[in-house]
């Protein structure tokens, strides 16, 4: 009966908060606060894929054995109410001013989704079915892209340079912030592709595509030299870390990741979306 109720509450959260923070997908926050991290507006669509698929998470909970209950309780929890919530606050914030708070709440709310994509990804990692991989997995994937560059977007709102045709350019904070925002996105995407390559070899493809989608928007939308090419280079390394274990995989060649199969442990060799070996 708790974990009942837990759905009518995922439902009601759904509802009451992720349903109003969509309007920022047709109007996005990045087009008011403009800094050197502000993507061209088709990044935000991945915004709106969030919302569809936690949408679709919201009815696919509904239906189920007590299994699945279990595993949706003892991942998402109650975080799917914090994420929601926080989500919501969070654009009104950037809309409102309230930019330095946005800030502290990006982090919390990040912080509770890279908890639910913890415990998906090592406590509980084996996909039963592909529902539970499309509504379950692929929502906490895509957020974790998403939400780590809103972070990072978060942080150059509030102590960053106007980057609107009135601002003076870019400046050494600016370039700081954009080039850690790049490593720390490749480095994720490497760091995912070899975890998953130890097992099947696919990486946790939806989390890089995010990134990889978001970067290339940063890299259209900006004319800072030395943040657009760093920003195409970035984004090229993030989409192909998606692609490399196919083309790998068709040439028979075998990487270090994959030699290193039989030293690895169980947590080691799961990502969070791929597709089961054969």
């Amino acid at each position: 009966m708790g974990h009942f109720w837990q759905r009518v509450a995922n439902l009601v959260a759904f509802v009451l908060f992720l349903s109003s923070s969509l309007f920022s997908v047709f109007d996005p926050i990045g087009a008011k606060h403009q800094t050197y991290l502000t993507p061209a507006p088709f990044a935000f669509s991945i915004w709106g894929l969030v919302h569809l698929q936690l949408f679709l998470f919201v009815i696919w909970q509904f239906f189920g054995d007590d299994q699945k209950f279990e595993l949706i309780g003892h991942t998402w929890g109650w975080h799917f109410i914090i994420v929601a919530a926080g989500s919501a606050f969070f654009v009104q914030l950037i809309r409102t001013e309230k930019v330095i708070i946005a800030w502290i709440l990006s982090l919390l709310v990040g912080s509770a989704i890279s908890s639910v994509y913890y415990r998906l990804a090592v406590v509980y990692p084996n996909s039963s079915s592909g529902g539970e991989t499309l509504f379950l997995r692929s929502p906490v994937s895509l957020l974790v892209g998403w939400w780590t560059y809103l972070n990072f977007y978060a942080f150059t709102v509030a102590f960053g340079t106007d980057a609107s045709e009135y601002g003076d350019g870019p400046k050494t904070f600016d370039y700081v912030v954009a080039w850690v925002y790049f490593f720390v996105s490749v480095s994720a995407a490497i760091a995912l592709t070899r975890g998953q390559w130890k097992t099947n070899g696919y990486g946790d493809p939806l989390a890089n595509i995010a990134q990889g989608i978001t970067i290339l928007g940063i890299a259209v939308q900006q004319g800072a030299f030395w943040i657009e090419i760093p920003a195409y280079v970035a984004a090229a390394l993030v989409l192909l870390a998606c692609v490399e274990p196919w083309v790998a995989g068709l040439f028979g060649r075998r990487t270090v990741a994959v030699r290193d199969l039989e030293s690895a442990t169980a947590e080691e060799r799961r990502g969070l979306v791929a597709a089961e070996s054969n």
